[in-house]
Order: structure tokens, then C-alpha cells, then sequence
């Protein structure tokens, strides 16, 4: 009985974590969501140098992998 009473706190806050990087992971998603309507003009999946208007710094910073593209998944590591 008292390791149950033990770990109901800490199964409480790992679901508090668990809700709490759901809630992130969509922000993150969403992001780069409206990042890539925005700059994403030949729908192909990949943001190019020629279509986005953030300037070359912001560019290569974003480009994570160093392919000379932006993917989505780049922006959710941002």
C-alpha cells in the first residue's frame, strides 16, 4: 500500500510531462505548418533558397542538415 500511494504522485507527473510535450509538439507542428504555406511555393515539400525571402543567414541557420533546403521537419527543431 504505501508504494502505491508512492507513485501516484510520480505517475501524475509524468502525465502532466506526457500532456505537456503533446501540447509542444503541436505548436512545433503547427509552425511548421504555416512556415511551409507561407514559403513552400511549388508544393513540393521543400523550401529552396528562391523561395524564401528571410534573408541567406536565416536561411542556412534553418537548414539544419545542410541539404540547401528547408523541410518541415527542420522547422520542428527549431
Amino acid at each position: 500500500m504505501k508504494i502505491t500511494v508512492a507513485l501516484v504522485p510520480m505517475l501524475i507527473a509524468v502525465a502532466g510531462c506526457q500532456n505537456f510535450n503533446s501540447s509542444e509538439s503541436s505548436d512545433s507542428e503547427q509552425s511548421a505548418v504555416s512556415f511551409m504555406e507561407k514559403y513552400d511555393f511549388n508544393h513540393d515539400g521543400l523550401v529552396s533558397m528562391e523561395e524564401f525571402d528571410g534573408g541567406f543567414k536565416s536561411f542556412v541557420e534553418m537548414d539544419l542538415n545542410r541539404d540547401t533546403f528547408i523541410a518541415a521537419s527542420e522547422v520542428t527543431e527549431l
